[in-house]
């Protein structure tokens, strides 16, 4: 095997193991959920990987004697914890490593080029993200 041969059958490799672990994440995301009760303990929030409530359980009678702000207070707050939690899968995700090295949070976030591997974003480049849209250009003319 020449030296080209393996090199593309080392990256085809590592392509494989990217894309194996990519599948396994994206399926984790996808089972993932998270029951978390309030800090009053008065509401107990479970949502899907997708941050989806599915679930808003009272365990206590608090909710027949909590003001309508308090006990939404109580919901939210055990809402927006129980979405973190759930996303851990995905949090995982975004660090996962690309095949150049770098990791796709840096990618979604502009730090590193799409386009061009192993270059820096716009916003590392000094250059404005003004909207701009992406992709080619197409004219009506």
């Amino acid at each position: 095997m020449s030296g080209y041969e393996a090199e593309v059958a080392d990256l085809m490799g590592r392509y494989r193991q990217k894309l194996a672990d990519l599948l396994g994440l994206q399926r984790r995301v996808a089972e993932s959920s998270a029951t978390v009760s309030s800090a009053g303990r008065n509401a107990r929030v479970t949502v899907n990987g997708r941050g989806e409530i599915t679930a808003l359980e009272f365990p206590t009678d608090a909710h027949r004697w909590l003001s309508a702000a308090e006990l939404a207070a109580e919901i939210l707050s055990a809402a927006s914890d129980a979405k973190a939690k759930a996303r851990e899968p995905l949090d995982e995700l975004l660090e996962l490593d690309l095949l150049d090295g770098s990791r796709i949070l840096e990618l979604v976030q502009h730090q590193v080029d799409a386009a061009e591997p192993g270059r820096a974003g716009p916003s590392d480049r000094g250059e404005e993200d003004a909207g701009e849209e992406r992709g080619p250009k197409i004219s009506d003319t």
